[in-house]
């Protein structure tokens, strides 16, 4: 910066041949040639931190005259000071721009929420519960676990579907007795009075809700179903029995009447479970109303029992029944399911039906 106003001070001198009076008007005609950069090097701006008035810096005071036409050592100090000041306000403004930037980037951090990636967000798997291989249910339980009980407006909408796909296949039934043959879909659905879409839909639509309402009640199969271990079936077959026996009644089930479904199913599950047993459990079949009321004999006198604290003789087990007397001693007098003398028995199953059996 010295060297550019000695530079200016010197052209100034050897083309302009302005005469000096004193060593204010050298300078002060200096001052008028220098540019307005210039000048404003050598002055400057401040501002203060905290109200960011103007302060005004006082130019140069003259100097006595010198004999050379260069400044001399004072106006050199001068200057020395005055661009010192002005450069410690430029880096003092610096060193604010600074400082905002980095409040704003420590606010904008605070304001930063951090999200986890994708991979540590993921739920952990629930292990799957092991299946117990010797369960003989392990099938029918898996099917009723991955089911809910059903509320009363889903088994109003299920029973339905299931009575319009009942209404589609009885319209089947009677085009394959007309036609001696079953009929193509298109005269299925021309019988139906919908086209072929609409019908298709219908028939899936049925047999997702037949479905499910069997898969709901499983429950309720397997809880009659072991009522009857022990008379001749294993658990597995009356089980199966009881389904079909659950498949009729969601075909009968008529939600308008106002019963639950399981209300009215559990008499069809009982009756096929019932019915398997008098068919396959003996060697000499008995008819089914017979079997029939042998069951209700048996509850009838486990039931007098509970209340009296006694065996009930015939004549209250009769009138328990609504059966005659004549009647109750055939009941009475039906064979009984064979038992064999190998079969385990007592309360931890060690004792064999033979080692408690007199010889005749």
């Amino acid at each position: 910066m010295q060297l550019k106003w000695r530079k200016n001070y010197c052209s100034m001198k050897t083309e302009t041949k302005i005469p000096i009076a004193s060593t204010a008007d050298s300078f002060s005609s200096m001052w008028s040639l220098l540019s307005e950069k210039e000048r404003v090097d050598i002055i400057g701006d401040s501002f203060s931190d905290e109200t960011g008035l103007r302060e005004e810096y006082s130019t140069q005071y003259p100097t006595e005259e010198s004999d050379c036409l260069e400044p001399t050592h004072e106006e050199l100090a001068l200057l020395q000071k005055q661009l010192s000041e002005s450069i410690l306000v430029r880096s003092k403004r610096q060193t604010e721009r600074k400082a905002r930037r980095a409040r704003a980037a420590e606010k904008a951090a605070a304001n930063f929420v951090f999200v986890k990636s994708g991979s540590a967000c993921k739920k952990k798997r629930v292990p799957m519960q092991e299946v117990d291989q010797s369960d003989p249910l392990r099938f029918f339980r898996g099917a009723s676990t991955s089911s809910r009980l059903l509320s009363a407006t889903e088994e109003v909408e299920l029973s339905g579907g299931i009575q319009e796909l009942i209404k589609l296949e009885r319209i089947e039934e009677e085009l394959e007795e007309r036609f001696g043959g079953k009929p193509t879909f298109a005269q299925w659905a021309a019988a139906a009075r919908v086209d072929q879409i609409t019908l298709r839909k219908h028939l899936n639509y049925g047999i997702l809700c037949k479905d499910k309402m069997i898969k709901s009640n499983i429950r309720l199969v397997i809880s009659i179903a072991k009522n009857y271990q022990g008379a001749g079936m294993n658990l597995q077959d009356l089980v199966q029995e009881g389904c079909r026996g659950l498949v009729r009644g969601a075909e009968k089930f008529d939600a308008s009447k106002g019963f639950k479904f399981s209300t009215y199913a559990h008499w069809w599950i009982r009756q096929a479970v019932r019915k398997s047993l008098s068919d396959q459990s003996r060697t000499i079949r008995l008819p089914f109303h017979m079997v029939d009321a042998t069951y209700r004999v048996k509850e009838a006198r486990k039931q007098l029992y509970s209340e009296n604290g006694r065996h009930p003789d015939d004549k209250e087990v009769a009138e328990a029944t609504g059966l005659s007397m004549k009647r109750l001693s055939a009941v009475l007098l039906t064979p009984k399911a064979p038992r064999s003398l190998d079969q385990k028995m007592g309360f931890n199953m060690d004792l064999k039906l033979s080692e408690v059996t007199a010889d005749p």
